[in-house]
């Protein structure tokens, strides 16, 4: 019951504030059923979009594993029958998820593979003030100074591609 609450409370946020972005973050394989039901009722077989969620973000942190999972929800209705997610989510919405310590080899790669699989970006878990709260040792890039320059570089090769 909470993925069509959650699609309704979307939808009539986007009545009151159409240009708000809303970006459903899910698992590589999906797996919640209110992620599930949010992105299928944001899009439709074919890609075309309802208005809800502008973007979904792939919940995947280790290494370059994202990429491995955005077939699942571009190519969502070419999956096998039964397959949860029943719309094509258009590769220009979709995130790749990055643990904020990855090497800056690991977020160039995601860097040049979402602009040559024209992808929406990266996401980032997580990157935090210096001495403010950590989620967890050894996932805040704040502690690697390879991580920082990594998405600094990464930011700067998104910029020269014009995105």
């Amino acid at each position: 019951m909470a993925g069509p609450m959650m699609a309704h409370f979307i939808g009539k946020l986007k009545s009151f504030i159409p240009d708000f972005i809303v970006s459903q973050p899910t698992y590589g394989y999906p797996q919640v059923q209110a992620e599930i039901d949010v992105i299928n009722a944001s899009w439709n077989p074919g890609g075309s979009s309802n208005g809800l969620a502008d973007s979904i973000g792939l919940m995947v942190y280790e290494g370059t594993q994202a990429l491995q999972y955005v077939k699942n929800f571009a190519e969502g209705t070419s999956q096998w029958e039964g397959f949860p997610i029943q719309v094509d989510v258009p590769r220009p919405q979709i995130l790749l998820g990055c643990k904020g310590s990855s090497s800056s080899g690991t977020i160039s790669t995601l860097a040049h593979e979402s602009v040559g699989q024209d992808l929406l970006g990266v996401m980032v878990w997580f990157c935090s003030v210096q001495n403010g709260l950590v989620y967890g040792s050894g996932w805040d890039c704040s502690d690697s100074e390879d991580s920082k320059g990594g998405y600094v570089a990464a930011m700067k090769y998104f910029q020269q591609q014009g995105r």
